[in-house]
């Protein structure tokens, strides 16, 4: 069963399909960073692009990241949206620490044996910054395509 459609940017589109008119690549999009104020947007956005068994503790692993210094969350939202809704998010853990709290232990020791230590890069400090690990990524569906995850990725 594919996940329901609960963002809020897919209202949006139906009810103003000419902000599609400005949204031709992804460096028309608008770009921030999210805080605690977009909790329930960035639970939203792994609702629906992921299944619920991926992230049990949605609500609370959410706040979490939003008030962590060592997470960079950032949204990207429609030209001309008043509202900033996400369109797409991306979601990175920038530390050893961050990783091996969010992220599975398998992913974390994955991580230290396959990159970190062939490529001699310092894994021992908690708060070392030289190795992030995407923990999710996604557009929705009707802005594919244009380029919007791959400048999310150079926020």
């Amino acid at each position: 069963m594919a996940p329901s459609l609960s963002l809020r940017v897919h209202d949006l589109l139906r009810e103003k399909p000419s902000l599609l008119e400005n949204a031709k690549t992804g460096k028309d999009f608008v770009y921030m960073r999210m805080s605690l104020a977009d909790v329930d947007e960035l639970q939203e956005i792994h609702l629906e692009f992921f299944p619920r068994t991926a992230y049990p503790d949605l609500e609370n692993w959410c706040e979490k990241l939003l008030t962590d210094p060592a997470v960079v969350a950032v949204k990207a939202s429609l030209p001309g949206d008043p509202d900033n809704l996400a369109a797409g998010a991306i979601v990175l853990l920038a530390t050893k620490e961050a990783i091996e709290q969010y992220s599975s232990t398998s992913t974390a020791n994955s991580l230290r044996s396959e990159l970190a230590r062939p490529r001699c890069i310092p894994w021992d400090e908690p708060g070392s910054r030289e190795l992030g690990y995407l923990v999710s990524a996604g557009v929705v569906h009707e802005l594919r395509r244009r380029g919007v995850a791959a400048e999310l990725l150079r926020q």
